[in-house]
């Protein structure tokens, strides 16, 4: 018996630049996403003597690649998806594509006719992945002026041909391998010297600044005391 198990995962410099593209772009924007595919086969042997293998599957994106500030340019002129067009600017990068990403302004998250579209064709043009793990982002920005400024971030990833299936994407840091997917657990731990320090701490309300330096020294000589 065969079990998938499939993760996707992003490095930190990758998603930090593809928001940055996105936030200051004077407009719309989509985009392709390029990455791997990594897949680790193991053989667990039950207690009825039976062998059990699992494939784990790893999506991992290192590279995001801005396109053109509307989805429309992807379309020929008869309606169809410009493969012509695509091939020129992916070239022998096109088997590095693991997905595609599209950012609005003061949008919904919901996919829109175009959006459908562009994602039947293009799990057929990018074939040497499966449609389940072919990744779609959809990235919207609003900006409220009104009396205190509100900016917010709306961030969704989904798979399929129909890119209707959500799927959770772990952001890796420095360090951590591509090939693998380690899952992360929330710290709940206090800091027993940052506790410490807080509660010894006189904070003086009228003057932030004095009170943040002495925060800073007392961790300072906190920590110093501990190594």
């Amino acid at each position: 018996m065969s079990k998938n198990t499939v993760h996707f995962t992003i490095s930190n410099p990758a998603i930090s630049f593809l928001l940055h593209d996105c936030v200051k772009s004077p407009h719309n924007q989509t985009g392709f996403l390029f990455g791997e595919i990594h897949r680790k086969v193991s053989n667990v042997t039950t207690d009825s003597h039976s062998n059990n293998e699992t494939v784990e599957i790893t999506v991992s994106i290192t590279a995001t690649l801005p396109f053109s500030e509307s989805e429309d340019l992807l379309f020929s002129k008869d309606g169809t998806l410009n493969e012509v067009l695509l091939d020129t600017i992916l070239g022998e990068f096109k088997a590095d594509v693991v997905g595609w990403y599209s950012f609005t302004r003061n949008q919904d998250l919901s996919q829109s006719l175009c959006q459908l579209f562009l994602a039947h064709h293009f799990s057929n043009y990018f074939s040497h992945i499966p449609k389940q793990l072919f990744l779609f982002f959809r990235i919207s920005t609003n900006v409220v002026f009104e009396e205190n400024f509100t900016y917010t971030n709306k961030f969704l990833c989904t798979t399929g041909s129909d890119i209707s299936t959500p799927v959770e994407l772990h952001i890796r840091q420095l360090g951590e391998s591509t090939h693998e997917y380690n899952a992360h657990k929330p710290v709940t731990k206090h800091s027993q010297i940052f506790d410490t320090v807080l509660n010894t701490l006189e904070w003086n309300s009228k003057d932030i600044v004095s009170s943040y330096e002495n925060l800073q020294s007392l961790l300072f000589f906190s920590f110093k005391m501990c190594f």
